[in-house]
């Protein structure tokens, strides 16, 4: 009986349970929105970013996606500390300094595109996942005057050392996404795609590594919530 109800299976059409898988490489550019968590005072310039989405066909127009997204940007951030002033301690601010963010994601979702023959085939979809953001600093003395140069410690820092990681910060946050984009077909099994999507993530105040003990150093909280600009290819199998 087994035997017979394995021959029947194989004698079904398939066609609609097919997986199938693609692998796309995407790079393009991030663009920081402003965000009311920090109120203004964290702010990063266009940056790069990579994505490598993973698809699997689930339905006719239907996917799963997962997606590694790498993230890099320069721009300010907020720092506080502790500062004395007579008998009373002071919370102190700094957000003119530089700072280069780097981010990176693992996003799983859903997609869906048009199933069509058509020459642009338009797709978009959600997905939620975790990240990681790293914000680096380079203290001293701002234009405006705010000197920043306590917070580096010296039995943690190299003063004289030009590469010197000054005191920096990380946090993992959940992050949210959507994005459109339109795929053009090259082949069976190659296609182009061109890609825009918004993705939010709120990073909590977080201390700062290698700051001088007894400061309460801190990077402020902030949101990280780029549009992103992509284009590259994918590669189905």
């Amino acid at each position: 009986m087994n035997r017979l109800f394995s021959l029947l299976l194989l004698t079904l059409p398939l066609p609609a349970l097919a997986w199938d898988a693609s692998v796309g490489v995407l790079a393009g550019t991030a663009i920081d929105m402003p965000d009311r968590v920090s109120s203004g005072s964290t702010r990063f310039n266009p940056g790069g970013s990579l994505a490598i989405p993973i698809r699997y066909r689930i339905g006719e127009a239907a996917f799963l996606r997962a997606a590694v997204r790498l993230d890099a940007a320069t721009g300010h951030d907020q720092v506080t500390w502790n500062a004395a002033a007579g008998d009373r301690m002071l919370r102190m601010s700094s957000r003119d300094h530089w700072s280069l963010l780097g981010a990176a994601a693992l996003t799983v979702g859903g997609e869906v595109r048009v199933p069509a023959e058509w020459a642009v085939l338009p797709y978009g979809g959600a997905s939620i996942g975790g990240t990681w953001v790293g914000t680096w600093h380079s203290f001293g003395v701002s234009d405006s005057g705010v000197d920043t140069r306590m917070l580096i410690d010296p039995a943690q820092n190299d003063l004289n050392d030009g590469n010197n990681i000054d005191p920096w910060a990380s946090g993992f946050a959940i992050l949210a996404e959507v994005h459109l984009g339109a795929a053009v077909p090259l082949s069976d099994t190659v296609e182009l795609q061109v890609e825009t999507g918004y993705s939010m993530a709120y990073l909590p105040e977080a201390d700062l590594r290698k700051a001088t003990p007894g400061l309460d150093a801190r990077r402020s909280a902030f949101g990280w919530n780029p549009v992103r600009i992509q284009a590259g290819i994918a590669f189905t199998f």
